[in-house]
Formats: structure tokens, sequence, C-alpha cells
């Protein structure tokens, strides 16, 4: 059944139809119970149902043509939370019968036998062990990874392959309403576990992977067809039986007696339901350690089923069941530590930060030319993908370790553990600086509550706070009130003791900095002096108008857009000239599709075009000249026309509830650089420039001989002294620009400028262009050269 349900009603004679929508009806409390097993048929009085699988109203027409062999379809799905976590799912539909597969996979592609194992013993339950199948792909690089593996598996010519076009989704609508339906299902059995434990469950726990293959198992026995039929009756020819027992529910399972003697021991422990094993009808059950197998299983009170239990027993994936498991094919996930941040007063008081990626130095890297001298890592994906010559994948830590071993001496691997022990040293330091400032506010807190003036103390001689004492490690039952409590506690003695109001117990906040571009430590003072010039310019224009969160949620249905700096040295090596940027985090998902995503960039070669016009092209007595202008701020030039909100930073000392409306475009918003290209391009035209046709960010005054290539904030011209004059005027009319140079070949103009990173000389030979001097870093550290290496002419 579909979402919303609906028939047609004759109205009148004229043969008008109303649709009547299904007015679901109040359920009886043993229909209740008996859905909640399973969450299977799809009922509309089910909240969890509708929440997770409700759709629009059904407009296909089409019906699938009768073929005579099986015809498997598999894809990857990703469902994710709102903190940018996904699941990696491999589902597959066999088209005849409607029998679907799904299992979490540690990552998609070829990265071990799970994957292939658990579809083959789909390929069995359907009754293809042996047979003649077709299986059809979308040409992904990843899924074709996992057919080839698959097609290896079966018998040589037993397997046939078909490929729908790339980038259409309806030619291979099979797997897609196959995955529509997982999702909904994983979905249903999700909320209905958090509906259970009351509290909702981070989409990172153990737990969760499980829960695909659960929701495949129910769906083929469970879901009804239009022929009235599951579609394990269509495969097997006979009614299925599913045990009447919720995922993730706490039971007691029979133990497995491993002596013959042991009859002391007891016959029946506690263990949570993770799902049902298909070949043999088996109950996965998850107890610490491991996940295992059992046979027969009971259920115990409800008021016992259900609990923190649930959660912390299942330490295990589906990939990896037990300690040093022989068929394992990844590692365990790294537990994801969150940090609760206080934003203002109320149920929603608090912010939640989750880490999802870890900050190490990037490793050595790994060519083709070692794996073929020192041979492939078995099972490894990076090797895999290498030896197919198919798109890359990381390689895994055992692969890493064994080529490190070979490699050691190399520049390569010396360069990734000189930058790891870099890396190392900085994280110590700063944990120890951080340490001693805690240390030394404590200290200067309590001194200030006893009205006694002592020196700070080191970390050995510091007595703890009341406060400190309370938010010690909390007990594991300690309720999420009690945390917000303890929370708030801490809150007011930070704002009683006027912490955070000195400059240098504000430097406790950064300790260090870094330039997101380049690499590289920047100085702290030049970084906080950056970033109060960036926020007193935004204030001083403008940007924003600061309003109460709520209006955000009233506009949008969701909250502000968060934001972050991004430090950079723009006067490169050799200089220091900190430049920091506040920028949105709005590009997030994958809107590849979207045209209004981005903003043309031109070739390098326009910008050398205009250097050889400089270096050529003469006009009587008058010189031709290069004029570089950069446009500050420019993408906080065009006004912003939509409800568009972010988070305020807190160098704005914006109080808790306050979020910023824009006035104007922000950095990193999605629409940001095409209405800064559209601002500048219309202003052009109307002086009297022609844009270009093949590169729309070149331009060209006809009547002035002016020639221009805009590469996001740099305007590059060419022509004669007194028309990019001009120009130059014409541009501080616009904008707040800055003219980084004029080169020309007269006394008074510049003869050097660095534009793109590239070094740009006037000479009396001529104009010389050099490249990047970074990349010359870049290609040695990629190749394994140091300074000791041989030069080559």
């Amino acid at each position: 059944a579909t979402g919303f349900e609906a028939g047609r009603v004759n109205a009148s004679e004229g043969g008008n139809f109303v649709r009547a929508m299904v007015d679901p009806r109040l359920p009886t409390e043993q229909e209740v119970a008996n859905h909640e097993l399973t969450h299977l048929p799809y009922r509309n009085w089910c909240p969890a149902c509708v929440k997770a699988k409700g759709k629009d109203l059904d407009h296909r027409g089409a019906v699938d043509k009768e073929r005579k062999l099986s015809e498997y379809c598999f894809d990857y799905c990703f469902p994710g939370d709102e903190f940018g976590f996904k699941l990696t799912i491999l589902v597959g539909t066999e088209r005849l019968t409607g029998m679907k597969f799904a299992t979490t996979v540690p990552t998609k592609g070829s990265s071990g036998k799970f994957a292939v194992d658990r579809a083959m013993e789909f390929i069995a339950e359907v009754g293809d062990m042996d047979g003649q199948i077709i299986i059809k792909n979308d040409q992904e690089p990843s899924i074709q990874y996992f057919i080839k593996d698959m097609v290896e598996s079966r018998v040589s010519g037993r397997t046939h392959l078909e490929e729908s076009p790339v980038k259409s989704s309806g030619s291979n609508g099979v797997v897609e309403r196959g995955i529509q339906g997982v999702e909904g299902q994983v979905r249903a059995l999700f909320l209905a576990l958090q509906g259970r434990l009351g509290r909702k469950i981070d989409a990172r726990e153990k737990i969760v992977s499980f829960i695909p293959e659960y929701a495949a198992y129910l769906m083929n026995r469970l879901e009804v067809g239009k022929d009235g039929k599951v579609a394990y009756d269509r495969a097997k020819g006979k009614k299925p039986t599913v045990l009447g027992v919720e995922f993730g529910e706490k039971l007691l399972y029979k133990v497995k007696p491993t002596a013959k003697m042991e009859k002391i021991n007891a016959r029946w422990e506690f263990g949570i339901f993770v799902g049902v094993r298909r070949r043999s009808g088996e109950v996965w059950v998850a107890v610490k350690g491991r996940v295992l197998s059992a046979r027969s299983i009971r259920r115990i009170p409800v008021e016992h089923r259900w609990g923190e239990d649930c959660l912390s027993w299942v330490d295990r994936v589906p990939w990896n069941r037990y300690k040093e498991a022989i068929d394992a094919d990844g590692d365990i996930p790294e537990e994801q530590i969150a940090d609760a941040r206080p934003l203002g007063i109320g149920e929603n008081s608090q912010i939640v930060f989750i880490e999802t990626k870890s900050k190490v130095p990037r490793e050595f890297y790994i060519k083709k030319e070692d794996l073929d001298e020192h041979g492939y890592t078995r099972g490894c994906g990076g090797c895999s993908s290498v030896f197919r010559g198919l798109a890359r994948q990381p390689h895994n830590d055992v692969c890493r370790e064994r080529l490190r071993s070979i490699l050691k001496e190399g520049a390569r691997v010396k360069n990734a553990e000189g930058r790891r022990k870099d890396f190392e040293d900085k994280e110590l330091e700063k944990k120890r600086k951080k340490e001693e400032k805690k240390d030394d506010k404590r200290e200067e807190k309590r001194s200030r509550n006893e009205g006694v003036e002592v020196p700070a103390l080191g970390r050995a001689q510091t007595p703890p706070s009341a406060a400190d004492e309370q938010m010690q490690v909390p007990d594991a039952e300690m309720s999420i009130d009690e945390v917000a409590r303890l929370v708030g506690i801490w809150v007011n003695e930070v704002e009683q003791s006027g912490e955070g109001n000195e400059d240098e117990e504000n430097m406790g906040i950064m300790q260090e900095a870094w330039d997101d571009v380049n690499g590289g430590e920047l100085p702290m003072k030049e970084v906080k002096k950056a970033r109060g010039e960036e926020i007193e310019y935004m204030v001083n224009r403008g940007i924003w108008s600061q309003v109460p969160i709520g209006m955000c949620w009233d506009l949008t249905g969701k909250g502000p857009t968060s934001v972050r700096w991004v430090d950079v040295n723009k006067a490169g090596e050799g200089g220091m000239e900190v430049r920091c940027r506040l920028v949105a985090r709005d590009f997030k998902g994958r809107d590849t599709g979207r045209d209004d995503l981005f903003a043309a960039t031109p070739p390098l070669e326009a910008k050398r075009m205009l250097l050889s016009r400089a270096a050529t092209i003469t006009v009587g007595s008058c010189s031709r000249k290069l004029l570089f202008i950069d446009a500050k701020k420019a993408h906080l030039n065009p006004r912003c026309r939509e409800d568009v909100f972010i988070e305020l930073p807190e160098e704005c000392g914006a109080g808790p509830g306050i979020c910023g409306k824009l006035d104007y475009w922000l950095y990193g918003f999605r629409k940001a650089a095409v209405a800064w290209e559209d601002l500048y391009s219309s202003k052009l035209v109307e002086s009297g420039f022609t844009r270009g046709v093949t590169c729309v960010v070149v331009f060209y005054h006809a009547e002035r001989d002016i020639s221009l290539v805009v590469h996001g904030d740099d305007f590059t011209f060419e022509g004669t002294g007194q028309h990019l004059l001009w120009v130059a005027d014409l541009m501080r009319s616009w904008f707040e620009i800055k003219v980084r140079a004029l080169l020309g070949p007269d006394e008074g103009d510049d003869k050097h400028v660095v534009i793109l990173g590239r070094h740009v000389r006037w000479t009396a030979e001529g104009i010389e262009y050099e490249a990047d001097p970074k990349h010359r870093k870049l290609i040695m550290e990629h190749f394994g050269f140091d300074e000791e290496s041989s030069g080559l002419v």
C-alpha cells in the first residue's frame, strides 16, 4: 500500500471524479502490539510507518515486461543523520520474485568478501545458486568492483551482465524502488527502537548497522504485493514464518554447550536480538564482545526488555562479529566524541558538536610502481582498484604497514613520519597549554572568591573547586536533564567570575591558528587582529541584521547555517599578511546537478594571453600596460534578497538565541559566487564591455581597446595607460578595491606582481612569467625527492 491511499468517487453524471482520502481508523491494542513487532505491512495509523515510509500518490502507469531469467539489480544507498554521518548500505532486488537484499558494508566497492558472501546467500535463497542469471548495474565504478567479484565467485558463463545508461536512475528502476522500500523500513525500525528506549539514538551506534539486513528479511516475508503474495512465497512456493520479536529487544537465548560435563552452568543467557540468519533461520543475538547465532530464544516481560543494555551490549558490526574473526572484512568504526555546548535557556538549550574527521596528517603516497614491485595486499580495496585500473580507493591499515616497513628508508615515508611527529608534538603542547590555562583560571577564580591574591599554581597544586567536583565524569545512568543542570552551573560560574573578558583569557579559546590554504602555523596576534577587522567591516557594512533564532525556524523551517573562519597568509613564502574570512557552511550533500552553484573560472591561458598582448601590441607612442585590481570582500557586495540566516561567531558578541539575517551574501553560500559574477558582469556590460561567449569571465571594450580577465575577485586589465586609469576610477565607483600593481615600461610603473601564485615581472627584454614556487615542493614530495636528489636539465 502507498503512503496515503486514495479512491475515486463518482461525483456527478458529467464524469467528474472526487479523490477521497482514506480515513485511518484506530486499531485495537492487540493489532498495535502485533504490528510493532515488525512494522510490516505498512499501516497508515502507525506514526513510525507514516514518518518512515509515507509516499505521494501512486501515478505509475507502466508494467514490467515478462522475462525468463532471474534479473538481479544492485546499488548503494547512504542514509545519514543531521551531523553528516552516513551508513553505507548495499541493496539488491530480484525482478521476478521481488525478493530484496540489504546489508551494511564498511565501504563501497571491492573491500573484501563480506558483501559478496551476503549477496551469494541472497541468490541462493531465491533459488539461483547454480542457474543462469542477469546482473544489472548503473556503471558506477564502486558497484562494478562488487559485481566483478560476484561474477568471479560464480560458475563461469552463468552470469550475464547488463548496464543501464549513466546517470539514468529510471533505467534501473527496480533497484531504485527497492532502495526506497529498504530505506523506509530502516527508518521505521530505527524510529520504533527510539520510541521503545524513550530517547534519541545516535546513528553511529553499532546496533544501527544491523537494521538494514533485518529490514530486508521482514520485507521479503511480510510485504504483500498486488498478487496477494509476499516475495518469499513467490520464490519458495510456501508461506513464510516470522518470529514475533521486536528488533533490539532484550531476550533469553539457549546457550550452545561447549563441553558435555558442564551441566552446572546456565543453559539460557540474556542477549539482544539483532536479526535472523537467512541461510539457517537461526537468530543473531548480540552479547558483550560478539554477535552469535542461536536456535532457540524466549521473550522476557516487557518491563525488562528495553534499556541501555540494548545499545551498550551491541559493540560489534555485521562484517566483524567477534574479536579476531577469520571472516572479518573491516575494522569496527571508532567511537565519536560528542561535545554539548550551552546555547540558551529551555529544552533546546544545547548544541551537540560531533567530530566526524580525525585531524591527522596525510599518509605517504602509495604508487602503482610500489605495488608492482613489492606485491599487492589481499583484501585491500586500494590495491584492488589499482590492479584493475579503476577509480582510487583507500588502502587499509595492513597494506600501509606492510609497505611502510618495506619503504621505510624512502623520502616519502620519512616525510610522512616527520609530519606525524610534528603533529603529535604540537598536539601534546596544545594539550599542555590548555591544562595550564585551566589550572591558572581555576586558581584565580578561587583567589578572587576568597579575596586573597596568590600566584597561579601548577597543575599538581591546584585544588578543585566546588563546580569542578560536581562536573566530574557523570554516572552512567545520569539523565540528560541532570547533565544539562551541571553544564548550567559551569556556565554561571564562568560568567560570574568574568572569565573571557580580558584578551589574555580569550587566548585560551583559540590556542593555535593554522593557514587553511598553504599550511603552517600563523601568529595568534595577527589572526585575532585580522578576525576583528573582518567583523568590524561586516558590522559597519550591514552584512546582517541580528534577529531572534525563532524567526529563522518560522521562515525556513530549519536552523541557521553554521559558519567558520578561514585563515590564510596572503603574502606567501617569506612574508606574513594574515587574512581571515568568515564563511558559511552551506555546501552539504551532492548538489552536482544544479547550474546555480558555481561561477565561471577562466583558463590560465586567458591570463597569459593578456601578458602576450601587452608585450607584442603597440599603438603609436602609447605603450600597453597591465593593471591588477583586487575587489575587496567581493562576495559581500551582492544583495541577498532571500530569507537566509547564519550563526553569528563569538567575535560578534551576540547573546544566546540570536542569529544573523543576511542583507548581503556571505562567502560559502551556494549562490554567493553566482550573485557576485552577475553583479560585476552587469556593471561592466553597462559601461561598454562585451562579455565573452566561450568564456563568460573574459571581457573586451572595443572603443577603448581594453581586455579583461576576471578570476573570482582578481581583475586583470590590459590596455594603454590612460584607459587603464579610467577603468580603475570606474571600479572604485562600484566596489571597494585595491590596485595591486600597474605593470609597464615607464619609469613610474611597477615591475613585479604575484597573481594566482605566479610571479609576473616586466623587464627590458620582455615580460617574465614564473610558475608558483610552492609547486616545486609539492612535486618533489610527490616523487619522493629531497634536497640531496640530483638535478637534471
